[in-house]
């Protein structure tokens, strides 16, 4: 959230220093309302300064909750796999 901020231009300079890498989409699984959870996994590395907890890299393990929009899906929510943990320190 604190990456996000307030603009399309601050949530660019929040993640200008990312680069994402070994992403997995681990699977799709369908739910209520024509919705989708899907468990994607990958590894962030970043400045310190736009990671969490000062980290420079990061091993991510999300669930996002995707919802059909016109001709794209839209996400409605992320959290950790299974309850867990969104991420951990390289």
């Amino acid at each position: 959230p604190r990456l996000r901020g307030s603009s399309p231009t601050a949530l660019g300079k929040g993640f200008a220093t990312t680069q994402d890498s070994n992403i997995e989409v681990v699977s799709l699984s369908p739910k209520s309302k024509g919705r989708v959870l899907a468990h994607v996994t990958f590894t962030s590395t970043q400045d310190a300064a736009n990671g969490p907890n000062g980290d420079t890299c990061d091993n991510w393990d999300l669930e996002y909750l995707l919802a059909p929009v016109g001709d794209s899906w839209q996400i409605q929510k992320v959290s950790g796999a299974g309850g867990g943990p969104t991420h951990t320190g390289c």
